[in-house]
């Protein structure tokens, strides 16, 4: 029988030396220390009022700390504790850190009130790989991401919900600091001393919970630009203190899937699910268009409506729960198992953000925005990738053609196209100006095409707004024409046409102000929005049944509805120029040329050189964050931007060294 090596451990064996003899001399480890060592730590380190030979311990370096994020990034480490961990059994840690140890709350301490600080980090790293050639600013492409926070769909509750935990927090305070008193055993005081501590962080979170609806609320109450045609009324106080309907004042009707609400309106099935008792099960009703219902304040603050009406309401709901003011207990909530989400959406983002009908079926309309109690910070947004609704934030690139980052920030706002200009100042103020920026729809708006112009940029992005004046002077044959002259049903002829439709296609009935499309369907009034070049406003309509349309294909790519914006008033170039605001008329015109020349490489080029950059970062520790509060998470969305920056900085300068022998 053939031998075995057998371990044994009991052998002597030789220390390796030093530390700096852990490593090879192109270790990654190395590399970064070397580039952190010729960046300016000196606003970092004022953070700090140590004093030498004082008392206490000395504080860490911030340079270790920074390396130490950096390299724990790139080598996908995700958590404070998991790099703490390595610094004492990774031989690349311990040389990185010098033999030093840093607790995981000293990591998570670094994170903490440095937005600034890093944000200096970030330029040095940037000019330093601009001054070593490695940036090439002859196009960007920006694009951005959702990144997961620290958080639940389940801790997302209404402003009432959250005041009833405040309030129970606050009691459970106040018993925690009478026991304190009365408690004698240290170990004891040790016990109740970080109960009362992890109360206070709870309570501080939720009391951010309800700062944060109040300033949604604010934005969402905000008037937007009023038209002669446009009077909207606010509702008086006594019908905002109306008494809601419950689900026993909606009727059924012959039809299971159907139910009528108080106003007349019929509410379909959208599917059936259990109880949270798992005793009987319930049958999820909804309709999508109760804006203009005239009994809306009675029914719902939403713009839509969802009812739950029980197979077994003798046994599963007997009555009513009693209305309450104070909201739910903090334990009832943290065992609440019903998901939520938010239904607040601003007017910019009323046609880019959209929520499917029958999403989160499993709840009834809330009454009002939710916010988290656990990361108040954190907006429910739709993850293109995953297609599910998740507690994230919007972090922003701008990339290279060669896969660098030259801008990134954290924001909260669920669309892009916002953040074309703070992102191209960075990158102008950071490392020069740019030739050309490439965006995916989101950023072909009138405003970023000035931005763009004044800047001196040009901008590929496809326009974000209706075709030109002269695609407008010659509209298509209305499909139904055009199939009738052939004798066919739309869809039916392979050879019918597929330009695709324009704002002059749809016929505006301003006796019921609707839009009717192509297919004589009504799209019904939304709302008025101001525009993004903020030279006027536009009414908002559409339409949510659009599934089954035979001509949807010329209409729209979304999967069930369309949007039509349509201006209030069109300000013309005389205005324009009479108001010092530049005619983007020509502006408009050229960047629809370019893309109509150039738009289909454009657009590959962009998501051949962003989206793999994406998925790099999420692969290195950001696909969820770990930490939060959005200060935190930008920085370590700052720290991965760099790691992966160092990451391609050294294989540029190993291919450059490779070349230069050859």
């Amino acid at each position: 029988m053939a031998g075995f090596l057998i371990p044994r451990r009991s052998r002597l064996v030789r220390w390796r030396g030093t530390l700096e003899g852990l490593l090879p001399e192109q270790h990654p480890a190395r590399f970064i220390w070397q580039v952190l060592l010729s960046l300016d730590f000196s606003e970092l380190e004022g953070r700090y009022s140590s004093v030498l030979e004082g008392p206490g311990r000395p504080p860490y370096h911030p340079r270790v700390l920074a390396a130490l994020w950096i390299y724990g990034l790139s080598e996908g480490l995700e958590t404070a504790a998991a790099i703490a961990k390595a610094c004492t059994i990774r031989d690349d840690f311990r040389w990185l850190a010098g033999g030093l140890s840093p607790s995981d709350q000293t990591l998570l301490n670094f994170l903490t009130d440095s937005a600034d600080e890093f944000a200096s980090l970030w330029a040095q790293v940037l000019k330093s790989m601009h001054q070593a050639g490695h940036i090439d600013l002859s196009v960007i492409a920006e694009d951005g991401t959702k990144l997961r926070a620290n958080a639940s769909r389940r801790s997302f509750f209404t402003a009432t919900d959250i005041a009833g935990v405040v309030e129970t927090l606050k009691s459970q305070i106040a018993e925690k600091l009478k026991e304190i008193t009365s408690c004698t055993g240290s170990g004891r005081d040790c016990k109740a001393q970080i109960a009362l501590r992890n109360l206070e962080l709870r309570l501080s979170r939720a009391e951010l919970a309800i700062c944060e609806l109040d300033q949604r609320t604010k934005r969402h109450e905000a008037p937007p630009p009023k038209s002669k045609s446009d009077n909207v009324a606010s509702a008086s106080p006594a019908q905002k203190q109306t008494p809601k309907f419950t689900w026993r004042d909606f009727k059924p009707t012959v039809d299971p899937n159907v139910v009528v609400c108080p106003a007349g309106c019929e509410l379909y099935f959208i599917s059936q699910y259990p109880t949270e008792n798992g005793r009987s099960f319930y049958r999820l009703y909804g309709r999508s268009n109760c804006r203009e219902c005239l009994m809306k304040t009675q029914c719902t603050n939403s713009t839509r409506r969802r009812i739950k009406i029980p197979l077994n309401p003798a046994t599963d709901l007997k009555s009513d729960p009693p209305a309450t003011t104070s909201g739910p207990t903090a334990d009832k909530i943290t065992k609440n198992d019903s998901e939520a989400r938010t239904s607040c959406s601003t007017p910019e983002t009323a046609d880019e953000k959209t929520q499917d009908d029958a999403h989160s079926g499993t709840e009834e309309q809330s009454s009002g925005p939710k916010a988290s109690i656990t990361e108040p910070e954190a907006v429910m947004m739709l993850a293109t990738s995953e297609k599910r609704w998740a507690p994230s934030y919007n972090a922003d690139l701008a990339v290279t053609r060669h896969g660098i980052i030259v801008s990134q920030f954290l924001t909260k706002h669920p669309t892009d196209f916002h953040h074309f200009q703070p992102a191209l100042q960075a990158v102008i103020s950071t490392v020069g100006k740019p030739e050309s920026w490439v965006g995916d729809g989101h950023y072909g708006t009138k405003a970023n095409v000035l931005i763009a112009d004044n800047a001196g940029v040009f901008l590929y992005a496809p326009p974000a707004w209706t075709p030109s004046q002269q695609d407008l002077e010659c509209p298509s044959i209305p499909v139904e024409q055009d199939c009738g002259e052939r004798g066919l049903l739309p869809g039916d002829d392979p050879q019918l046409p597929t330009e695709r439709f324009g704002r002059n296609d749809f016929r505006f009935d301003p006796e019921h102000n609707v839009l009717i499309c192509p297919a004589n369907q009504e799209l019904r009034f939304i709302g008025v929005y101001p525009t993004d070049d903020g030279f006027g406003a536009y009414r908002l309509y559409g339409r949510s049944d659009c599934r089954k349309c035979a001509i949807k294909s010329r209409c729209t790519d979304a999967s069930k509805r369309r949007r039509v914006k349509v201006p209030v008033v069109a300000e013309s170039k005389a205005d324009s120029e009479a108001n010092g605001k530049k005619d983007v008329g020509p502006l408009l015109r050229s960047l629809e040329d370019r893309m109509k020349q150039v738009g289909d490489a454009v657009l590959k080029f962009r998501r051949e050189t962003i989206e793999p950059v994406n998925a790099q970062l999420k692969q290195h520790g950001l696909a969820r964050f770990h930490v939060r509060g959005l200060a935190r998470c930008a920085a370590v969305l700052t720290l991965g931007c760099i790691a992966h920056n160092l990451s391609k900085w050294k294989a540029r300068e190993a291919a450059r060294a490779i070349k230069a022998v050859a």
